[in-house]
């Protein structure tokens, strides 16, 4: 009989390309190993303050959806708009419903989750950031399985763990939370010595889900996408507040030089998505087109995590950029991360080196021996995850 596998991660995309593929990525891979896996639908239960903060992030989106891009404040904040989804909301909805095993119920807290809990053999929260400290919300236990039989096995399978919080209060709480995990492993290895100072056990660093599967696990998602013919840049952009906090200027001078086409994407992040780069409109890509996109694409651009990691995985020359002047700073360690074990550290944009953009975009990446890397990290972290299941 399989074991049925219940995983807790950010699981509520609305047009986030990384945070659902990551999730879709674990629930494949396990299916492909013989389990019987299952996305835990949760959502961190919201105080009053919280929810005039959604309806201003709707107001926002509104905007967007009508084409209005260049003023983000709202003149009218107790306008009462109805908000309606687009056409790439509905496909992430459709993705949700049509390739992941969900709960039935959706939990709306850890209260609820601890009352009615979903049955399973093992529990695996990860992957994506859900480890971060929560300022006065402190942690959320839900993400640190505090639920359920305690008989259930616990994993924690790459969390991120990038804004981490030092005072006595988060540490008394991780100490506690550690308490009833088996397994531990990380998506970057800062969170690594206040993890063992918490009473962690042999925590390790495992490759997000995204990278565990097969170029073929992903053809299978794109064999009705009809491929972009021609040469293009594709730019995923994400948690931008400005062209100018990602050197647009010098991006927008490369295309026009090099007369080739530009697909600029961007999607929810810390900030509203930006609707246009100079001349070029986000393309609300489905997911199968952006997967194809990166499947297809010339040179990449971009600013986001996974869309460094798709880069790699798809062999596509790349460059990635840390937003100027961004106040979430603590997401740069898993990039950099990453890119130093596969001896990437080149493909990080250097404002101020002697080498042009073009230089650097255009520059040879010696794939033979990034594979090599990359297979060793994968290895690693496929038998992290299958020995911490079986209990080995």
């Amino acid at each position: 009989m399989k074991k049925k596998i219940g995983v807790a991660t950010l699981g509520n995309a609305k047009e986030n390309y990384g945070q659902i593929l990551q999730a879709y990525a674990l629930q494949a891979f396990l299916k492909k190993n013989g389990y019987d896996p299952f996305l835990i639908r949760y959502r961190r239960k919201i105080t009053l303050e919280d929810e005039k903060g959604l309806r201003k992030f709707a107001k926002r989106i509104y905007l967007l959806l009508k084409g209005d891009n260049t003023d983000r404040k709202i003149k009218n904040p107790d306008a009462e708009i109805e908000v309606h989804l687009s056409l790439k909301q509905k496909d992430f909805q459709d993705f949700y419903n049509n390739l992941f095993n969900q709960t039935d119920l959706f939990y709306h807290g850890i209260k609820e989750l601890r009352e009615n809990p979903p049955q399973a053999d093992v529990y695996i929260a990860g992957s994506d950031q859900i480890w971060n400290w929560g300022g006065r919300y402190g942690y959320d236990p839900a993400y640190f399985l505090q639920f359920g039989s305690k008989n259930i096995k616990r994993i924690v399978y790459a969390a991120g763990m990038s804004k981490i919080s030092s005072s006595a209060a988060a540490k008394n709480e991780l100490k506690e939370y550690m308490k009833n995990l088996d397994r531990v492993a990380l998506r970057e290895p800062t969170g690594i010595p206040i993890l063992k100072e918490a009473g962690c056990k042999d925590p390790q660093v495992v490759l997000d889900p995204s990278l565990l599967l097969d170029n073929e696990d992903y053809d299978a998602l794109t064999n009705s996408v009809e491929p972009i013919k021609e040469n293009y840049v594709l730019g995923y952009f994400i948690n931008f507040e400005s062209p100018e906090s990602i050197n647009w200027g010098n991006i927008e001078n490369y295309l026009e030089s090099e007369d080739i086409t530009f697909k600029y994407v961007s999607s929810e992040g810390y900030y509203d998505p930006i609707h246009k780069l100079g001349k070029y409109e986000n393309q609300h890509f489905t997911i199968a087109e952006w997967i194809s996109a990166y499947q297809n694409a010339t040179y990449v651009v971009t600013s986001s995590y996974h869309g460094l990691l798709f880069s790699i995985f798809n062999k596509k020359p790349f460059l990635f950029f840390f937003v100027q002047n961004s106040k979430h700073k603590y997401g740069e360690n898993r990039a950099k991360y990453i890119l130093g074990e596969l001896g990437l550290e080149t493909r990080l944009y250097d404002r101020n080196s002697s080498k042009s953009f073009k230089e650097q975009l255009e520059a040879p990446i010696d794939w033979n021996n990034v594979e090599k890397k990359y297979k060793a990290l994968k290895d690693k972290s496929i038998k992290f995850l299958l020995d911490a299941i079986e209990g080995v």
